[in-house]
């Protein structure tokens, strides 16, 4: 696995602006007083993330779906495009 992943960022090593990393642990900002949790079920739970540097939103897609591992029967990813100022 590591081998194919090495292989991925380097086929993307102009495009792979930050490599990210595993989230730890998050608080929830409300206007209101937060309810007890859980906060989000589980197949919306977001374990990381990754800053891809592409010209459009397919091909940033397209980026994560060769990356090894990531996207599997069960599993994905959501590519969501960061918009500036």
């Amino acid at each position: 696995m590591y081998g194919k992943f090495n292989a991925w960022r380097e086929k993307f090593q102009q495009n792979l602006i930050d490599l990210g990393g595993r989230l730890g642990k998050g608080k929830l900002v409300t206007a209101k007083p937060a309810p007890d949790g859980p906060l989000v079920e589980v197949k919306e739970l977001v374990g990381g993330y990754m800053v891809v540097e592409a010209s459009n939103l397919d091909e940033a897609a397209e980026i994560a779906r060769q990356c090894p591992g990531l996207v599997q029967p069960g599993s994905g990813v959501e590519v969501v495009e960061i918009r500036g100022p």
